[in-house]
């Protein structure tokens, strides 16, 4: 999977496994816009995964307040 990072100059296309700088067509993937960085993610990511996305984890992220008895003490036993 692919992700977006802030570099020195810009932005910076990254492989999420590694940590290190993506690879289109033999270019490092660095010093980009913002926008062209998104763009490439997305084209890379597609390329990989095909339309699915993938997930990171198999837990919907949800707001404290949404779990259940989030913020509620307790019961004492």
């Amino acid at each position: 999977m692919y992700d977006v990072r802030a570099d020195r100059v810009g932005w910076t296309v990254y492989d999420v496994e590694t940590g290190k700088p993506a690879l289109f067509e033999g270019l490092v993937l660095t010093e980009l816009t913002h926008e062209t960085a998104d763009e490439l993610t997305s084209l890379l990511n597609r390329s990989v995964y095909g339309s699915r996305q993938k997930r990171l984890s198999k837990w919907p992220l949800l707001p404290s307040t949404a779990r259940r008895g989030a913020g509620k003490p307790l019961p004492r036993r």
